[in-house]
């Protein structure tokens, strides 16, 4: 059965290079899909575990920072990070300033609104 335990061992053996970054997001991602939303220390730590897979694995960030976001998750157990999203759709489709959300010290994952600039 999946733990939180069992998904930070298996994340640091991974970090250690005992696993591939990609076997491993196969591994929870497999594991994951039967998660109970009773449970959210362990549905939120899958949930951000995947995400930042997810970004390397379309090419939008390199092994190296992805590592350092995953290294960042293992390591900050009890860290929670919340944002709230709002959207407004109106007929003035002109140019907004965009809120600049925090950064988590060493990652490289850049949320970004609209196109990214050359």
């Amino acid at each position: 059965m999946l733990s939180v335990d069992l998904i930070r061992s298996r994340l640091a053996n991974s970090l250690a290079g005992s696993e591939s970054l990609e076997s491993f997001e196969q591994w929870l991602s497999r594991e994951s899909d039967s998660l109970r939303f009773n449970d959210a220390e362990l549905l939120d730590l899958a949930d951000s575990i995947l995400n930042a897979l997810q970004v390397y694995l379309d090419n939008l960030v390199d092994e190296k920072s992805v590592k350092a976001e995953l290294l960042q998750i293992l390591l900050n157990r009890d860290e929670v990070v919340e944002l709230e999203v709002s959207f407004e759709f109106e007929d003035d489709h002109s140019p907004r300033i965009r809120p600049n959300p925090p950064k988590v010290a060493g990652s490289q994952i850049v949320v970004a609104f609209g196109a990214l600039p050359a």
